[in-house]
């Protein structure tokens, strides 16, 4: 959990330095940056559902604007990271948490009512806490579709389907856990 929480911290800092960042010519980069806190639903092959909650850091920059009068007031790339805690995969005598923490890479519409729908994937590394059968900590890898809507200028709330592909080995024992499958994250940014 030490290792989790000191990458997070790196990685935070490390985004927080590109949210601040000028151009070469002294002007300020146009970046949208959000904090997020969410709740968390997982579903697995091998184990039974998973809840939790967790928290995400995004940027995001403008890239295409759209001709006058349009609805859609432009294009956003960006990405987001994000650490979670995900609790109670039974199956029998199994018990496990995961400690999931992700890098996504997300390409963002926004549309002049505030709602922003979004797309994107990335990679991700999990830890595991569980009881019998250990589970080697493990890289996983993920595909989101979600939007966000704004409700104020500093806050929008977000919903999101995201799938992630992840198989770890027994410590003990051959073969690995499938634990592939759909989630839905659902939470409140706050935009600065």
């Amino acid at each position: 959990m030490k290792r989790l929480v000191q990458l997070l911290a790196c990685v935070l800092f490390s985004l927080c330095l590109v949210g601040g960042a000028h151009a070469q010519n002294g002007n300020a980069l146009n970046i949208d940056q959000q904090l997020g806190v969410f709740g968390s639903y997982q579903d697995t092959d091998d184990l039974d559902d998973g809840y939790g909650g967790g928290l995400r850091y995004a940027l995001f920059t403008r890239v295409a604007d759209p001709a006058p009068g349009s609805v859609l007031e432009g294009i956003d790339i960006g990405g987001d990271v994000r650490a979670s805690w995900l609790a109670d995969y039974d199956e029998d005598a199994f018990d496990t948490d995961m400690y999931p923490a992700q890098a996504n890479l997300l390409v963002r519409a926004e549309l002049q009512n505030g709602f922003r729908p979004y797309a994107g994937g990335g990679v991700g590394y999990v830890w595991f806490d569980n009881d019998d059968k250990e589970l080697d900590d493990e890289y996983s890898y993920s595909a989101l579709l979600g939007f966000d809507q704004m409700i104020t200028e500093r806050f929008s709330l977000f919903v999101e389907g995201e799938y992630m592909w992840l198989e770890p080995d027994y410590d003990n024992m051959s073969g690995d856990a499938d634990m592939d499958g759909f989630g839905v994250n659902a939470g409140v940014n706050f935009n600065f």
